[in-house]
């Protein structure tokens, strides 16, 4: 299969990621991996999966852009984490890389398109959205790996430092709300392990 693996920090410097990468691509499927990089310590990590002819689009994302985001996003009513990762760049890059040219028509490029956490769920609904364009949808699979609600339950209630606290007092509402809204607009949810699946449902 051909497979577009987002990942919306750097992918190779983790460890889930990076084996359920090289996972799929010793099974034989054509994975890209779109990600974002910070600083030059991860580059090399990157060339590791391209070693493992894994293709990688890589996008800078310094810190003070992610901040930023954060910044820009205290208003809305989505969660800090749905805004701290995205990148005008690579959601360009994901959209030509989106479409094929084949026989006079266009046609997906990809099989099967994963996203994984809470950060890169934007770039999810981007390809949900360019589905409309085809007559045979492509799959959109969102890898929430934790249920990051129950995680600022927990950071509200017992973390450790007054900011903690306050962050998760003020994300719980809207990264529960928003989560929930999250799993009926992909065509599968994934999560690590029973716990966070039944906290999604």
């Amino acid at each position: 299969m051909r497979i577009l693996f987002v990942v919306a920090y750097p992918a190779a410097g983790r460890v889930r990621p990076r084996e359920l990468i090289r996972g799929l691509a010793r099974r034989g499927h054509e994975v890209t991996v779109a990600t974002l990089w910070e600083t030059a310590e991860d580059r090399p990590e990157l060339a590791q999966l391209e070693a493992d002819e894994v293709r990688v689009i890589a996008e800078r994302q310094p810190r003070l852009r992610a901040l930023a985001n954060c910044l820009r996003a205290l208003p809305a009513r989505e969660p800090l984490q749905a805004h701290y990762s995205w990148n005008e760049s690579l959601s360009r890059v994901l959209q030509c890389l989106a479409v094929r040219a084949r026989g006079g028509r266009r046609e997906p490029a990809f099989d099967v398109v994963h996203v994984e956490h809470l950060r890169a769920a934007r770039y999810g609904l981007l390809f949900r959205s360019w589905n409309c364009d085809y007559r045979r949808p492509v799959p959109v699979i969102w890898d929430s790996v934790d249920c990051i609600s129950t995680l600022f339950e927990g950071a509200s209630c017992y973390g450790r430092g007054f900011f903690p606290r306050v962050i998760g007092r003020l994300e719980l509402p809207r990264t529960r709300r928003y989560e929930g809204w999250l799993v009926g607009q992909f065509d599968r949810v994934l999560a690590t392990s029973p716990v966070d699946a039944s906290a999604l449902a």
